[in-house]
């Protein structure tokens, strides 16, 4: 099988293989992941887990695990023997519920319905909540994606040879309820409108390889098309009034809203409307820079790269990755952070008055809040902010152990440290964890 991995096109954006698609199991995603440097962390005390059970004798080790938003319902996967075979077997609520030559992406959706990507007999399939969706080809795993509301997953499959995008939701039938799309040469990322039903996404006709006719597919209704080597980056505004999206095209990158075309640049390397208005922002190249488009007029500072655009919830504030030479920094209102070899994931807290985002320095991961660098880890991820935005949270590795970090102050080791999450009204942090063959429910 082909090893496809994430690669950068010569136009700056993040593509899977040559369609913006890729097979089951060729995906390879280095961690996202975070650092800290100097702020004082000390284990921390917490009330003891809830145990919410033991792997099945059956399970030989444990491969993935997910527990559901609401802590009732524990789900886990991994290798098994049946009869002389060697399969995986996929438990929930310590009941087993299928067995399949692989299975990958186990997660609960935020109403509690149990998803994951499986093969069998070197074809793929999704299941969900306790149904089997149709076999294909592919499944592209970095496709798949919830909808607002939880009750429904979207994901690129290939069939002979040709892509759709196809929806399954949830329901009490024999099967799921279950759309499947036009078929095309290839299609890109598919993401909800704003009513949180309909389906958005790149999609080409004609060969891999070169220019082909490529336009955006909204529901079912194909937009304008255009020849280029690349379209994608698609985006929809707040208000829903508005569709932009980058075209690739004769060695040049242009914005197209609401099908009409802007201004070409040597690149684009990202586009997103501003949370709250019709702004749109994106970073464009030119003469060897990049600098921030904002309503179709350059800003005046000029960076090596531009990545990472995160902004506040009311869209006031933008803060970005620049590279200058061979180091990153956060740039937020003109104003330049520490420097980086590596920065990832910006991220303001719900208030918008503070700034986190994951660095790494040599070897070191950590995580920086405000502009100061925690304490050094193999691996950062996960970080998050509370409602109130007065803590923040991630998990992350020394070694084989992982620990949860909560404003800097350290948990135990553990195994394996999954879903992290503050309650919604701020009250505790609370994650599942796994030591050995036994899962728990921490809070703190």
């Amino acid at each position: 099988m082909t090893n496809v991995q994430l690669q950068r096109s010569g136009f700056g954006h993040w593509v899977i293989g040559h369609s913006l698609v890729i097979g089951l199991w060729s995906l390879v995603i280095p961690s996202l992941c975070t650092i800290s440097h100097a702020m004082s962390e000390t284990l921390h005390s917490r009330t003891a887990g809830v145990k919410l059970g033991t792997a099945d004798s059956a399970c030989r080790e444990v491969r993935l695990f997910d527990v559901s938003p609401d802590g009732k319902n524990l789900a886990y996967a991994g290798p098994c023997t049946v009869g002389s075979d060697t399969l995986f077997g996929l438990w929930q609520d310590g009941a087993l519920v299928t067995v399949a030559d692989r299975i990958t992406d186990l997660q609960f959706t935020s109403q509690g319905e149990l998803w994951f990507v499986a093969a069998k007999d070197g074809q793929a399939y999704v299941f969900l909540a306790g149904k089997t969706g149709p076999l294909y080809e592919r499944v592209s795993r970095q496709s798949i994606i919830n909808s607002p509301d939880g009750t429904t997953i979207a994901y690129a499959a290939c069939r002979n040879g040709k892509w759709r995008v196809i929806t399954q939701a949830a329901g009490t039938a024999s099967r799921p309820r279950l759309y499947e799309g036009k078929e095309y040469a290839g299609v890109g990322l598919p993401f909800f409108g704003n009513d949180g039903r309909t389906l958005i996404y790149p999609a080409f006709a004609g060969g891999q390889f070169g220019p082909a006719k490529r336009f955006v597919v909204t529901g079912t209704q194909e937009g304008k098309m255009y020849v280029s080597d690349y379209l994608g980056w698609v985006k929809k505004s707040p208000d829903g009034a508005r569709l932009a999206y980058v075209v690739a095209q004769d060695g040049k990158a242009f914005v197209v809203e609401n099908e009409r075309a802007g201004t070409k640049y040597d690149d684009v390397g990202w586009l997103q409307f501003t949370p709250g208005s019709p702004r749109l922002v994106y970073a464009a190249k030119a003469h060897g820079q990049y600098s921030i488009v904002r309503d179709g007029y350059p800003l005046r500072d000029h960076y090596d790269d531009i990545s990472f655009p995160a902004f506040s919830t009311e869209g006031s504030k933008l803060a970005f990755v620049a590279r200058a030479g061979n180091k990153e920094f956060v740039v937020t209102g003109g104003l330049r952070g520490p420097r980086f070899d590596q920065i990832l994931l910006p991220q303001f807290s719900p208030n918008g008055r503070r700034l986190g985002y994951i660095a790494r320095q040599g070897n070191k991961w950590y995580a920086v809040i405000d502009s100061r660098a925690g304490r050094p880890y193999d691996e950062v991820s996960w970080l998050l902010w509370s409602p109130a935005s007065t803590d923040y949270a991630y998990r992350a590795r020394i070694g084989n152990k992982y620990r949860a970090i909560l404003n800097g102050a350290e948990s135990q080791d553990f195994d394996e440290i999954g879903r992290v999450q503050f309650s919604l009204d701020g009250s505790g942090l609370s994650y599942a964890a796994r030591q050995g063959r036994s899962f728990f429910l921490q809070r703190d």
